[in-house]
């Protein structure tokens, strides 16, 4: 299924000269399953196709909490909580996220407490 079709309220936004409406624009044709994990977060964050573009997130969220998507990682974790926040995602398993944002928690805190101190630690040496 492409983007448009998922989302026909595309077609209807304003093609303006900005980087997000180009982006979002350029994204119509495409197939929601070739969407990069970028262009997911992109789409959760702008509500394009939401309902589809969710399940494929929590796809793969539930492989790794923290993947980085445009910046840093778990950022598409947080477009997905955010979407989810200002949108709503009926489709969404709630027990679902809650094992998702745990998951991510529990690898937040192994970075913190060790990957942290040793990293500071080759640094500090050099």
């Amino acid at each position: 299924m492409r983007v448009i079709d998922a989302d026909p309220t595309l077609a209807q936004r304003p093609v303006l000269d900005t980087s997000v409406s180009i982006r979002a624009h350029a994204l119509a044709e495409r197939l929601i399953t070739d969407l990069t994990i970028g262009e997911l977060a992109f789409c959760l964050r702008q509500g394009i196709a939401l309902p589809q573009v969710a399940e494929r997130a929590v796809a793969a969220l539930i492989e790794q909490p923290l993947v980085e998507a445009d910046g840093y990682p778990g950022d598409l974790l947080c477009s997905l909580l955010n979407a989810a926040e200002s949108y709503g995602l009926p489709a969404l398993s709630e027990s679902e996220l809650f094992d998702i944002c745990s998951d991510a928690l529990a690898a937040a805190k192994a970075v913190q407490e060790l990957v942290v101190p040793a990293t500071s630690a080759y640094v500090a040496r050099r």
